[in-house]
């Protein structure tokens, strides 16, 4: 902008209400009242790194600690200790000039806009916003996309200078334009996919895996999709995007008549498509909370307990969406012809086969997959060998019945999606998958994205089945399901940062942070570790679904939470369930829904747990058990005990537990240890002298003040399924 100093003196611009917007904007998404003094003397500004936000969540101990400053990379390994990695600034923003020369600057605004936020991303998302602070916790990639935001939705509102300059006056502390702030001119616009469990899982085990991945995907995009064409219908950047992951989004709108008229246009024309393509099992619900410019602010010392700060708004807003979510086809019953549609009478049956992943019923042979399953199987084919993502749109299409391929949806919306291997055409219509390099040889993308897409295949390429899986499993031939999401994620949005904290440009760093070690960490850690044996069925948001062989998930669910927990600073914590199908042909909509029952009981007995065989376990437990179970297998598979030692140890759990139930002294330990001593006679006189030294670490291991360790019989119940060599 030609003659414009920077944003904190806007009266001098020679545009000065846009640079008052942007003032205005700045201010509030940082949640200041007033500007702060930029004194870069009192510390090395080029060195002061971004503190891990979620160190200061509230009800946490331990001191505050910082995130490497370093260029966002997929595989965050830098980034889980504070390390000696750090870079300057100066570093950094060379790296970015660097790649900003290459961008061209003739394209349409807003595809240079959207490369811009890429590579801001890339280069400023763990650097600080505020260096000259004490304790800098604002991601400047963070406070910059918030305050492009605010100012879309200040722009698009036509404020007049006028207003500009008492909204200004307010945040400086004028009590005479106080009540300006209590002007509702945004709008926070929650959104949600009802039904994804059920559809995602509807599926039957016969050739389950075909579509799975290619559901879950489907549902992502379907978001994806609506998000987008509100924000284009608005002429918004994504910016405005504040969260989308795990089937649902967030967005910041202005508030005006219409905004919210093409905010219902998208959730009715979503629906219908929905509804026409789906029969009511899935649909999309919206909630709009409106939005102050006091919600935006840090509260003042004193007024924290009735300040209702933006993160508050944020909660409204979820539990408007889940009240909606009751009632998710409402504006459906004022048109007959919607509520048959919904409700009406489905198609004669009784001479159609079905289809053996949805069991949907057929004018197909009985070994026929219908053409919609057959679609997800291709969508998950295409995007777990992709490197990048086309995206196009136009003009709706009439949705076209009988629905057969996830395209029909996604013509009705009025956009596509391609998926490419090799580099795309038009590259300025990509994203580029699960890499921050945007640069082809064709020109630069539009920007990058991260999707947990990764299956495991065969050597000629096909995807492998459950029983592949179970085949994989060491002992026992089983495969299973793991799920686990975040603790107290709703409360730590609101709640968990101090009452002047709950900001913007907080809570969008905070969300970010969570959803990045989700969705690009996760898929980095199976791919590079896990690559044959894990199906990530979903990773993003706040939770994960996986499936692989049973052997190799109570170790992975064990890796996966101590790496949050790291990424965390130990601040935050997951729950999971990890449940054991019964046979190869199990269906997956079952197990998935045991193992989600299994979390559940997880948080029900205090959280940061694994649910595993029926009981709820500490991960700290679980790492003893998973000793003791290793112990166990040595002494079978490698010293030659009988296996009449797991019966021996089970028969004394059994013993222990009829004790703690009834209280009364029938538990006596030393039956344990004879047992276990006449084992020790046996193998000495057949001279396994290796098994006498392991007998005694069991033992030393099993006993805890004379009575046997909790949950022994998870330990050996693991060690049984191990060393078991029938399926």
């Amino acid at each position: 902008m030609q003659g414009c100093y920077p944003h904190h003196a806007p009266e001098a611009c020679t545009w000065s209400r846009l640079a008052k917007i942007v003032t205005l904007a700045d201010r509030l998404s940082s949640g200041e009242r007033e500007s702060l003094p930029e004194d870069s003397s009192q510390k090395k500004v080029v060195e002061t790194p971004l503190t891990c936000l979620s160190t200061k969540l509230a009800g946490t101990n331990g001191a505050l600690e910082d995130f490497p400053m370093l260029a966002l990379e997929p595989d965050l390994k830098h980034w889980f200790s504070p390390g000696p990695h750090r870079t300057t600034y100066p570093s950094l923003w060379e790296a970015f000039n660097h790649e900003v020369a290459k961008l061209d600057k003739g394209v349409a605004f807003d595809l240079i806009l959207q490369q811009l936020m890429s590579l801001l991303e890339k280069y400023t998302l763990f650097m600080p916003a505020a260096a000259y602070r004490d304790r800098p916790d604002i991601s400047l990639y963070h406070h910059l996309k918030a305050t492009a935001a605010l100012a879309g939705c200040l722009y698009d509102l036509e404020i007049s200078e006028s207003l500009l300059e008492e909204l200004l006056s307010a945040l400086k502390g004028s009590a005479k334009h106080q009540p300006t702030l209590e002007r509702g001119d945004f709008l926070l616009v929650a959104a949600d996919v009802s039904g994804i469990q059920d559809f995602i899982y509807s599926v039957t085990s016969e050739k389950a895996l075909r579509g799975l991945k290619g559901r879950s995907l489907y549902l992502e995009l379907v978001c994806q999709a609506v998000a987008w064409q509100i924000l284009a219908n608005l002429e918004l950047p994504l910016a405005n995007l504040l969260f989308l992951g795990g089937g649902h989004f967030y967005l910041l709108l202005p508030n005006s008549q219409k905004v919210k008229e093409v905010v219902q246009l998208w959730q009715d024309r979503a629906n219908t498509v929905l509804v026409g393509a789906h029969g009511g099992r899935l649909a999309l619900v919206l909630h709009e909370e409106p939005v102050t410019y006091r919600n935006l602010l840090r509260a003042p010392a004193g007024q924290e307990k009735a300040w209702v700060s933006f993160a508050e708004v944020w909660r409204q807003a979820a539990a408007g969406l889940a009240r909606e979510k009751r009632r998710k086809f409402a504006s459906y019953w004022g048109d007959p012809q919607s509520v048959v549609e919904i409700l009406g009478p489905m198609p004669a049956t009784g001479e159609e086969f079905a289809c053996p992943i949805c069991s949907e019923e057929l004018l197909l042979g009985p070994e026929g997959i219908c053409e919609a399953c057959t679609g997800f199987a291709d969508l998950a084919r295409k995007v777990a060998a992709a490197r990048f993502m086309e995206f196009s749109r136009f003009d709706p299409q009439p949705l076209t019945l009988p629905f057969t391929s996830y395209e029909q949806v996604f013509q009705a919306m009025g956009v596509g999606f391609k998926f490419n291997s090799d580099d795309p055409p038009r590259p300025e219509r990509a994203l580029v998958l699960n890499q921050t390099d945007i640069f082809t040889p064709k020109g630069p993308c539009m920007g990058f994205t991260f999707m947990a897409h990764h299956v495991p295949r065969r050597g000629d390429g096909s995807v492998k089945t459950l029983e592949d899986l179970a085949q994989i499993a060491t002992g026992i031939k089983k495969w299973g399901v793991l799920r686990a999401d975040v603790d107290n994620l709703g409360l730590v949005f609101t709640e968990g940062l101090g009452p002047e904290d709950r900001t913007l440009s907080r809570l969008s760093t905070l969300s970010s942070l969570v959803s990045l070690f989700f969705s690009a960490y996760v898929q980095n850690l199976i791919q590079r570790e896990y690559g044959e044996s894990v199906y990530l069925v979903y990773a993003g948001g706040d939770d994960l679904c996986l499936l692989a062989p049973w052997s190799l998930l109570p170790d992975l669910s064990r890796r996966l939470r101590d790496d949050f927990s790291k990424w965390t600073r130990g601040r935050l914590s997951l729950s999971a369930g990890l449940y054991l199908a019964p046979r190869d042909k199990f269906p997956v909509y079952q197990a998935a829904s045991e193992a989600g029952d299994l979390v559940s009981q997880a948080k029900h007995e205090g959280k940061d747990r694994l649910g595993i065989f029926g009981q709820a376990v500490c991960w700290g437990d679980l790492e003893t058990l998973a000793t003791v179970k290793e112990q166990l297998v040595s002494l079978l598979n490698e010293h030659g005990a009988p296996r009449a030692l797991l019966s021996l140890i089970k028969a004394s759990w059994q013993e222990h537990e009829q004790y703690t139930q009834t209280k009364l002294p029938l538990y006596r330990v030393w039956r344990l240890l004879y047992g276990l001593r006449r084992m020790t006679e046996r193998l000495s006189r057949d001279k396994k002298t290796g098994a006498i030294g392991a007998l005694t670490e069991l033992e030393q291991t099993l006993i805890i003040n004379h009575h046997l360790r909790s949950h022994t019989d998870i330990a050996i119940r693991w060690a049984e399924y191990l060393t078991r060599e029938e399926g």
